[in-house]
């Protein structure tokens, strides 16, 4: 195998092996930013759905009002 050959060979090997060092930091940076971002992302539904909540049913411990936060069971407890 002559030089030449031998050194195209191993260029095309090293940019290869780049590419494929370039992909998967590509996929883990990817990973990373997903992994960051969903946390953001369930804290945004949960204020959307807090605000819904308010705005349907009224703050936190305020009295009166058709609708409760929390409903009530009148049951019957027997031993």
């Amino acid at each position: 195998m002559s030089r030449q050959l031998r050194k195209k060979n191993i260029n095309e090997k090293a940019q290869t092996a780049i590419k494929e060092m370039e992909s998967g930091m590509i996929f883990e940076s990817r990973l990373a930013a997903i992994q960051a971002l969903i946390p953001l992302g369930l804290r945004a539904v949960e204020m959307e759905l807090q605000q819904e909540i308010t705005e349907l049913i009224g703050s936190r411990y305020s009295r009166g009002g058709d609708v409760k936060r929390w409903s009530e069971n009148p049951g019957v407890l027997s031993t």
